[in-house]
């Protein structure tokens, strides 16, 4: 399941990289040139959480089948569920509120469900599991 969702978070990423690439193109040659403070800042946010899903797509395929990276993987599917609560409560705020707004929390619980599976395994059969800013230092 972490193996599916990685790929799912790595094509979302690359489609949603182009259409902001665009997007920061398209403000620019509509003002002018000049982008306003506000302006940026709106385009930092869903930039940066992009490229973390991205990120995290390409860690999840890479480690879906090892075992030790069960704990990692775990923290990344975290990560991405606050991220995700993060853009709901803006878009409330904001009153861009949808239903659509709540499909972006599918990826990061299905990635969490996996994760758990992939750490569940692990404990069970033994294996020890890296933590966040760790290294194993087996011989």
């Amino acid at each position: 399941m972490v193996f599916v969702t990685g790929i799912l978070y790595i094509i979302f990423g690359a489609i949603t990289l182009v259409m902001l690439a665009f997007a920061i193109a398209a403000l620019g040659m509509v003002g002018g040139g000049a982008l306003t403070a506000p302006l940026i800042i709106s385009l930092i946010f869903p930039t940066v959480v992009v490229v973390f899903e991205f990120g995290a797509g390409i860690y999840a395929v890479r480690n879906a089948h090892k075992l030790p990276k069960a704990g990692k993987l775990f923290e990344n599917a975290i990560g991405l569920l606050i991220i995700m609560i993060i853009s709901i409560a803006s878009e409330a705020y904001a009153g861009s509120l949808t239903v659509l707004s709540f499909v972006s929390l599918v990826l990061p619980i299905l990635m969490l469900v996996g994760a758990g599976m992939n750490k569940k395994e692990a404990q069970e059969s033994g294996v020890q599991i890296e933590k966040s800013g760790k290294k194993n230092s087996q011989s």
